[in-house]
């Protein structure tokens, strides 16, 4: 028997106005490993919750701005809901890395390297001052290991500082901006989730939220490897048969779960 949908598709009105919190970094030290130069990294703790209308209006105003899907109401939800969902697999607004050969990692979805997401980030927060400081310290091609870059990865001060800049109000608005279509290198992850959600003729939304995990985990070329349902496939069963083209365990593990939750 197919796999039916158990649980409401409509997402539930925010309730919570609580003010976003500020950033609260807790550093920790990844040492030098293989071809990771090691370097400081934070988790962080501000993380996309549906409830709380400060973050819903955040990112409903980046959606209205800059998606190709502007004006979708359909769309928009379905892209709240895949920022619900992905978020908590990935860090906080405020999250950071600098130990890998990326040199620095911002944000919630991880926008990685100062010549990209990192640089395109804070100029879209009006900081190209802050995103040339950080191209000069780390230098701006992989593995971003000269002395300047080895002691900036190191460097707390520099890091709560972009953070600072990134898990302010205006600087999650623009983390949201980039989840949809504002990243570097053509990696426009929603809108190339939700376009591909309607080329496969999919319905429910927790397909979309997939699709959009699927771009943010593996990259947003990566939905294509999603193909149309099989004859007889119900959403649930094309979501459950798709797990597999999940790389990390995390993700086969956790949309495992989110399946079993919601279809029967």
């Amino acid at each position: 028997m197919s796999l039916q949908r158990t649980t409401s598709i409509v997402l539930p009105a925010p309730a919570d106005n609580t003010a976003i919190p500020s950033p609260k970094l807790v550093f920790k030290i990844q040492p030098q490993k293989g071809e990771f130069p090691g370097g400081l990294f934070s988790t962080g703790s501000i993380r996309f919750n549906l409830n709380n209308s400060n973050m819903v209006n955040m990112a409903t105003e980046a959606f209205e701005k800059f998606s190709s899907f502007k004006e979708n109401a359909s769309a928009l939800n379905k892209y709240l809901l895949a920022l619900s969902i992905t978020s908590k697999f990935e860090g906080g607004f405020d999250a950071v890395n600098s130990y890998d050969v990326a040199g620095i990692s911002v944000g919630f979805i991880q926008f990685a390297r100062p010549e990209g997401g990192v640089g395109k980030l804070l100029s879209l927060i009006g900081r190209p001052d802050l995103a040339d400081k950080i191209k000069k310290m780390f230098g701006t091609t992989d593995p971003h290991s000269s002395s300047s870059a080895l002691q900036a990865r190191n460097d707390r001060n520099l890091l709560s500082e972009i953070i600072a800049v990134a898990a302010a109000p205006d600087g999650i608005k623009a983390q949201f901006a980039m989840a949809i279509n504002q990243n570097v290198g053509n990696q426009f992850y929603f809108d190339k989730a939700f376009k591909r959600f309607n080329e496969l003729n999919l319905n429910d939304p927790l397909c979309a939220a997939m699709l959009f995990d699927a771009a943010v985990n593996m990259g947003a070329g990566r939905v294509n490897d999603f193909k149309a349902p099989i004859a007889g496939q119900s959403d649930g069963d094309w979501m459950a048969a798709s797990v597999s083209l999940f790389r990390r365990p995390e993700r086969k593990v956790g949309w495992t779960k989110i399946i079993k939750d919601n279809f029967a």
